[in-house]
């Protein structure tokens, strides 16, 4: 009897704000490891590859008010939600007092997918979004 292993599995693992990367590295490599000692062994190796931590801004943040109004204010949505992608926030906020929030025209589902697309009206009341955003006194 043999085992057919592969020879590599990559897994994409996506957090969400509190977890911590460093304990979530720590099991796989113990899992790893017990692996390794089974009576017939699989041999793993944890390698990280890309570790972006979740990041958030708090719903109470005077950014995410003043947001939430100016969306509001143009008839979109001013629901918080998660999202599953990856953004720069990831890699300026870990460390730092920033607030940040992601918002956009075009549906989150076929970004930077073939034949990606944003309606123009959903570019102008964005933009209409952001014109009242700015002007809105803290």
């Amino acid at each position: 009897f043999t085992w057919n292993v592969p020879k590599l599995m990559e897994m994409d693992i996506r957090t969400v704000p509190g977890t911590s990367h460093e304990e979530l590295i720590r099991c796989a490599k113990k899992l790893a490891e017990d692996m390794g000692a089974l009576e017939r062994p699989v041999p793993c190796k944890v390698t990280v590859m890309n570790n972006r931590p979740a990041v958030e801004t708090k719903p109470e943040n005077p950014l995410v008010k003043r947001m939430r109004k100016a969306m509001g204010e143009t008839g979109l949505d001013d629901g918080l939600r998660g999202h599953y992608f990856y953004t720069d926030a990831s890699q300026l906020v870990p460390g730092r007092d920033l607030p940040f929030v992601i918002a956009g025209p075009g549906d989150d589902k076929v970004a930077h997918c073939v034949n990606e697309k944003i309606d123009l009206q959903e570019v102008a009341q964005m933009t209409e979004v952001y014109i009242r955003f700015l002007e809105e006194k803290e």
